[in-house]
């Protein structure tokens, strides 16, 4: 009963992070594919007209007439062969997803663990012995809680991002480490915390590893996690050298 609880505890506080995801508005995007003519169709195309005009032997024209005219062809039909193939992909995947769904873990019977133990047939990976039990436990929940902390990551920056949205996008907030004006340009981290250029440089290099810890909720996010966000885009782009040009170019580096 108290291991029930337990659980009962732990998925409400996944709830609670969820919940909080569920008014978020999904921008997805639209495939459009570009059918026009390649650059190397365009070139045919020019030396076609150039054998017509210039009058050389009617063979070279209507020869590349030809080869134009079966381009545009086989174009027209990948555009449908790509439809086809695209629709049946689609299907695939559903039904692989939902092969996958049915699937759950057991313990291998009597035949499989004799079979395995005589080291003729290897095991599925949905198939786990007695012995391996515990430690495909300790395995799924060192990976909820993983994955927990990762969408509490992202719930964090989500939050940042659309109070940024209602603020007109330019934040209103100062620089932890200088206390200096965000204004419009700053580093994100995966916590929603901000910093300025000018201390980033600074926070790259006191990290240990390949991580940077943040100076106000110590949470630790990736170099390469790290946002940078220019909220005023038509700003001159020009900057002074040895001031924010240099930080810049060592945040690249990174």
């Amino acid at each position: 009963v108290c291991a029930d609880e337990d659980d009962d505890d732990y998925f409400d506080a996944d709830n609670k992070v969820v919940a909080g995801l569920k008014e978020v508005e999904v921008h997805t995007t639209k495939k459009e594919s570009n059918w026009k003519p390649s650059q190397h169709e365009r070139i045919l195309k020019v030396l076609s007209t150039y054998a017509r005009l210039k009058k050389m032997p009617v063979e070279w024209v209507e020869e590349s007439q030809c080869h134009l005219t079966l381009l545009e062809t086989v174009r027209k039909e990948f555009k449908w062969l790509r439809a086809e193939w695209m629709a049946l992909s689609h299907t695939i995947s559903i039904r692989d997803e939902l092969s996958m769904a049915k699937l759950r873990l057991r313990l291998p019977t009597a035949l499989e663990e004799m079979q395995f133990q005589n080291k003729k047939i290897p095991l599925d990976s949905f198939i786990v012995r007695f012995v391996e039990i515990d430690a495909q436990m300790s395995k799924f929940e060192w990976d909820a809680t993983e994955a927990l902390i990762k969408l509490r990551k992202k719930a964090g920056t989500l939050q940042y991002l659309q109070n940024l949205k209602n603020n007109g996008s330019v934040s209103q907030e100062a620089c932890p480490v200088c206390h200096e004006a965000l204004n419009e340009k700053w580093s994100v981290m995966e916590c929603g915390h901000c910093v300025c250029f000018q201390c980033i440089p600074t926070l790259l290099d006191m990290g240990m590893s390949s991580e940077v810890e943040c100076p106000l909720c110590r949470m630790r996010t990736g170099k390469g996690d790290l946002s940078y966000v220019v909220a005023n885009r038509e700003a001159s782009s020009v900057f002074r050298r040895g001031k924010v040009d240099i930080k810049v170019k060592r945040i690249v580096f990174y």
